[in-house]
């Protein structure tokens, strides 16, 4: 007997906390029911990583953190603010040219450490400054 009384409860108090029954009451509630109710956005669609071995890939896995574009990216948040916007996010600038690229990461710059070879070897060096130079 206890055990229904406790049942009885719980349902009670699940209709309640979900809007209850169909019996017309809280039509005017702030929730709508749920047919009503628009359909969740769709997310952006699905854009698969590029080749680990490309200098796209090489660029997404060990540039991206610092220089891609947005304001949780430090490297193009200083380059925004010292150089200005156009010079902010390295993949939509056009001034790059391979052998400045390769200068910058063997040797750092302001804020930015340098990159050796036991990290970026020089193939990928090599990759990833012909992506930004718009050369490969």
């Amino acid at each position: 007997m206890i055990r229904n009384m406790l049942l009885l409860a719980s349902a009670s108090l699940l209709l309640a906390a979900c809007g209850g029954s169909d019996d017309g009451a809280g039509k005017d509630s702030a929730v709508a029911p749920a047919a009503s109710q628009p359909a969740p956005a769709k997310t952006a669609a699905y854009t698969p990583k590029p080749p680990a071995d490309t200098g796209e890939g090489i660029f997404a896995r060990q540039c991206a953190y610092c220089h891609a574009p947005g304001v949780d990216h430090p490297g193009a948040m200083q380059l925004g603010a010292t150089r200005g916007e156009k010079f902010a996010v390295l993949t939509e600038r056009t001034d790059l040219t391979a052998d400045y690229v390769k200068y910058i990461v063997r040797n750092g710059l302001n804020g930015m450490p340098p990159f050796t070879p036991t990290v970026i070897t020089d193939e990928d060096l090599d990759k990833l400054a012909a992506y930004l130079a718009k050369t490969d």
